[in-house]
């Protein structure tokens, strides 16, 4: 009896506008960050959803402030130079407008700020 509550109860919730999250745009949750002098801060973390290619403009969502669309400037999976990274590669992000003390672990960077 309380799963056909439960059931009835998730289809209230998921017809008032939830919108689950499309597995096609890109995400990924910042797992560490590091400097490279002269060229830019490096995100790293694992693709959950999406690629990313350089030159993307994707949306950076600090934990403790407003989003802000940055462009990739370089991706690496594996000390390998990549163009192109897919869900579920472990991967670090080149970004030239970013400082160390923007970006912290758990922060998130999606396809778009909208």
């Amino acid at each position: 009896m309380r799963l056909f509550a439960l059931l009835a109860l998730a289809s209230v919730s998921f017809s008032s506008g939830f919108r689950a999250p499309d597995r096609d745009d890109f995400r990924m949750t910042v797992m560490d960050r590091f400097t490279i002098t002269g060229r830019g801060l490096i995100i790293t973390g694992v693709v959950e959803g999406g690629p990313v290619r350089v030159e993307d403009v994707v949306c950076f969502r600090p934990s403790d402030g407003a989003p802000r669309e940055l462009t990739v400037a370089g991706i690496e999976v594996f000390r390998r130079v990549v163009e192109v990274a897919e869900p579920g590669d472990a991967v670090g992000l080149l970004f030239t407008e970013l400082e160390r003390s923007d970006v912290n672990r758990g922060d998130e960077l999606t396809a778009s700020c909208e």
